[in-house]
């Protein structure tokens, strides 16, 4: 779900599509808690960002691997270079939640579960070993970090190869994966699909295949998604797939400011925005309350997201970026003008 940083340029189109996602999953969880009105039925739909936000990784992180000219020697780099920018606020965020938790079990008029987290619980967290464990994500939203974990590993193994054949074989092998999973029996294994759409976005992109290939396997993923998943879903991915690929937008300098902002929006708006509206919740009911209380959860959320790009997400960028990369591939041709 995070755009990889590039020296030179990063599609713009990109960093707007996420920032509206993050939104879309932030409305989602302040506005589900209530009675069915019409707030609840405006973030309904929300959790769909987060389907984008796969789409968004399968075709950014190849695409800073194809631009940089990756090798599989360079794997160690890549993984290190993904761990700064993603693990120093993730791990902070995990500071956060237990922060508040103990802060408002302590509150006059505390009504919520008290703390029971444990060490084991907190060390599960480290490297997103939760599914693998008895334990419950701190955070709702942890369980999608750990699927784009995997897939960095796995894109980071599997990029080298999959960039000299045919589009085919990659499908192949995700369809490999999804039956591994299967057996498994690994809750969200439809996902790995979500990340192919992106890589057929990247490899039409950057002129690996032509639009009939572009075209054949994304409607083959649109259909498989259909059938493991939902219609809707199978929707969204494609709506973001050529998005990403096909539409033009000017640089506004809100979708950029949001653009920015949305890993730390998205690591914070459940337990800051959460506990705004829980509280609030005493005070007042009704739809047009419950749509003026979610508005100022979001408001305080969006500060609070700003606030933690300066002091954290932002170091941890600029560290990612001491971590090289190949070299950048010189007139790398490009479909969309607004790259820098």
């Amino acid at each position: 779900m995070i755009l990889p940083d590039s020296d030179q340029r990063k599609l713009f189109v990109i960093e707007a599509l996420r920032g509206l996602a993050s939104l879309a999953v932030a409305w989602f969880h302040l506005t589900n808690s209530y009675s069915w009105n019409f707030v609840r039925v405006s973030g309904s739909f929300g959790w769909l960002g987060v389907d984008a936000f796969f789409v968004i990784s399968g075709f950014v992180i190849p695409y800073s691997l194809h631009g940089c000219r990756y090798t599989i020697g360079e794997f160690p780099k890549f993984m290190v270079r993904r761990f700064c920018r993603l693990e120093p606020p993730y791990l902070i965020s995990i500071f956060i939640v237990l922060a508040l938790w103990e802060l408002s079990s302590r509150a006059a008029g505390f009504t919520g579960a008290t703390p029971w987290y444990s060490l084991g619980q907190v060390l599960s967290h480290l490297f997103y070993l939760i599914p693998f464990s008895q334990y419950e994500w701190l955070n709702v939203v942890y369980w999608t970090l750990a699927y784009e974990f995997l897939f960095y590993m796995l894109v980071g193994v599997l990029w080298p190869y999959f960039s000299r054949k045919h589009i085919a074989v990659t499908f192949l092998v995700v369809c490999a994966i999804f039956t591994l999973l299967w057996v498994a029996r690994t809750p969200g294994r439809e996902l790995v699909f979500l990340f192919f759409f992106g890589i057929c976005g990247v490899r039409y992109f950057v002129y690996m295949d032509k639009l009939r290939d572009f075209a054949l396997f994304s409607l083959l993923t649109v259909g498989v998604l259909c059938w493991l998943s939902d219609v809707v879903v199978a929707v969204i991915a494609l709506c973001s797939l050529t998005t990403i690929v096909f539409l033009k937008i000017p640089r506004y300098r809100v979708l950029s400011f949001f653009g920015m902002i949305s890993y730390s929006l998205y690591l914070l708006h459940v337990p800051i925005g959460g506990r705004v509206v829980n509280l609030g919740r005493r005070f007042g009911d009704g739809p047009v309350y419950d749509l003026l209380l979610s508005g100022f959860a979001l408001l305080m959320c969006l500060a609070a997201a700003t606030i933690f790009y300066w002091i954290v997400e932002g170091p941890a960028q600029r560290l990612s970026r001491r971590v090289s990369l190949g070299a950048r591939r010189a007139g790398e041709p490009v479909r969309i003008s607004q790259m820098r």
